[in-house]
């Protein structure tokens, strides 16, 4: 679709309001900077500046991208602080025919360490050794030098004429920026090997037309691979176990933070699940990498790759007593952005649900000892397939699906709670506990009291239980929250690792 001659007014406005909200955020920056000398403030005034300036460029290509139907969505990038300073530092050199080596140097990576320093700029951190002070984050030469380069980039913005953009070069930017959205393809394209050839080029509008000759090849020989792999016939009589798929899965916990040591020492051990922290501050992700051999084609290799997934994540949970899945609720409290009250100031109010939609675990560290446990459940669930623990495992995998989609859109207590109740059922079935001649809340009553609980909430319990061996069960008058859930999880927890244990022990050779 040819791009419009002419762009709207609003647009323009827009544009002009963001430019001048950076001119005053940079003269306010200068004035702190000298009369209260408070170089944090500052800094961050400078960089609120700069991410204007970057969104007032975003505008002009969201209005493109709108008009065109781009595969990107600019509205996405508007608030994203990153983005909106990758586009303020990098798009003067977009055009540009003479970019030396050490510019590129400078740009490597500049938007990411801007804001990372204007995050230790804002706020007061702590360590071992007492607080860490923003006013000492930032000093007054990293203050001059990021207002300089506002300065000089709003200048250059000011003087920049959108109107002469063609339809060739729109449509090679657009493409730029849809690629550069993907954070897969963004590492490829910071890359070493690609800052190599924007060095050697020495233009960004080269190096971009480079970069898409480069991904379109790419792009057609994994189109050709696939092609293959669809062709392929596996070998009859011989199973090979060679390498071929590798498959990355990223977990979520509100019950474990994740440390390095324990997943190196599973790491050394395990030869095709290998685990690895997110870092930074998402000590709350955990990443599992599975590989799988060549003799699974690619049509078997999502339910391959499935049941070994669910299957982990059904040890990784009964093995550390916690809970680990691919999503944590977010909405647990609140429905809202924000509430203000018309008749006080505009005062903004906060309203929210009691208690929260979250189980209050006690967020230990993910040990060797829940890795153990963890290793010796996967590897008793992978060998009994097609049998009652089977379907106890598949109870216990849709309760925690249950568990993790609740929040106060779609409250699914009483969910999860059945199916942990009937994984726990088809558990103790399998194991030889329970002979189902006798009423199994009754069984419930038993395991409630080894786990010393007090008596109204084991009667609460057997009442619960009861009602799930009704074909029509009422739950009025009775209580079912998260803490029921949560105890009869841990309940489920403890009585499979006693099992497994059990299983492992009359399984060794003598």
């Amino acid at each position: 679709m040819p791009i419009p001659k002419e762009i709207p007014e609003k647009i323009l406005k827009s544009r002009e309001a963001c430019l001048d909200h950076a001119d005053d955020l940079i003269r306010s920056a200068n004035r702190i900077l000298s009369d209260e000398k408070l170089p944090n403030i500052s800094y961050h005034l400078a960089v609120l500046a700069l991410e204007e300036i970057g969104k007032s460029s975003l505008i002009v290509m969201g209005y493109f991208a709108n008009q065109s139907k781009s595969s990107w969505n600019p509205e996405k990038l508007y608030d994203d602080h990153i983005k909106k300073l990758f586009w303020a530092t990098w798009a003067p050199t977009i055009g540009q025919e003479k970019l030396t080596g050490k510019q590129i140097t400078s740009l490597q990576g500049l938007s990411k360490t801007i804001h990372s320093n204007r995050l230790q700029a804002l706020y007061v951190d702590f360590d071992s050794n007492g607080p860490l002070l923003p006013s000492d984050a930032i000093s007054k030469p990293q203050v001059v030098n990021l207002i300089d380069i506002a300065t000089a980039r709003l200048g250059m913005e000011r003087e920049h004429k959108i109107g002469n953009i063609t339809n060739k070069n729109y449509n090679t930017l657009n493409w730029f920026l849809s690629t550069s959205s993907d954070p897969e393809k963004r590492k490829l394209i910071f890359g070493g090997k690609s800052m190599e050839k924007l060095s050697s080029l020495g233009s960004t509008t080269k190096w971009i037309n480079w970069l898409k000759v480069e991904f379109d090849q790419a792009d057609e020989e994994a189109k050709k691979a696939m092609e293959k792999e669809l062709q392929r016939t596996l070998p009859v009589e011989e199973i090979t176990f060679k390498d071929k798929w590798k498959i990355k899965i990223r977990l979520f916990t509100n019950s474990h933070s994740i440390r390095p040591k324990p997943l190196n020492k599973w790491n050394k051990l395990s030869s095709f699940i290998q685990l690895y922290p997110v870092g930074g501050k998402k000590n709350n992700q955990l990443i599992l990498e599975l590989t799988l051999p060549e003799n699974i084609s690619i049509h078997q290799l999502w339910p391959a790759a499935w049941e070994v997934a669910r299957k982990f994540v059904v040890a990784l949970n009964i093995g550390s007593l916690g809970c680990f899945w691919w999503y944590i609720p977010e909405h647990v409290s609140h429905f809202y952005d924000k509430i203000i009250d018309l008749d006080n100031k505009g005062m903004g109010i906060k309203l929210e649900r009691n208690p929260i939609l979250k189980i209050d675990w006690k967020q230990d560290v993910l040990s060797d000892s829940n890795l153990m446990n963890t290793a010796l459940c996967f590897g008793m669930i992978s060998a009994n397939n097609k049998t009652e623990l089977s379907q106890s495992m598949d109870a216990y995998v849709t309760a925690l699906a249950f568990l993790n989609k609740n929040d106060i859109h779609l409250q699914l207590e009483t969910n999860a709670l059945k199916f942990f109740y009937e994984s726990l059922k088809l558990g103790m079935k399998h194991f030889n506990d329970w002979d189902e001649t006798t009423c199994f809340s009754n069984k419930i009553k038993e395991l409630l009291e080894h786990h010393n609980l007090d008596e109204n909430e084991i009667i609460n319990f057997k009442k619960i239980s009861e009602q799930f061996e009704l074909s029509n069960p009422s739950f009025d008058n009775l209580k079912i929250s998260l803490s029921e859930v949560a105890v009869l999880k841990v309940i489920c927890d403890a009585y499979f690792i006693l099992q497994f244990r059990k299983m492992a022990e009359e399984t060794k050779p003598r």
